[in-house]
């Protein structure tokens, strides 16, 4: 869309160049299986006192106290 409307979002920079400098999480082969299936066929399981946020999750500064 930038390049049809000749602006970028950014003003140094394209979403193509911001989206280059990011890095993927190291995530477990087994958990990018489940998320990319269209069914899931594991147990729920609900929270407990050491329950954490996952990997990434709202960026590098957030999660438990």
């Amino acid at each position: 869309m930038e390049g049809r409307l000749g602006h970028t979002i950014q003003r140094d920079e394209t979403v193509t160049q911001r989206a280059d400098r990011g890095r993927a999480y190291d995530m477990d082969p087994e958990i990018v299986r489940i998320a990319m299936s269209r069914t899931y066929e594991g147990p729920i399981r609900v929270a407990t006192a050491d329950w954490h946020l996952p990997k990434g999750a709202y960026g590098e500064n957030a999660g438990p106290c």
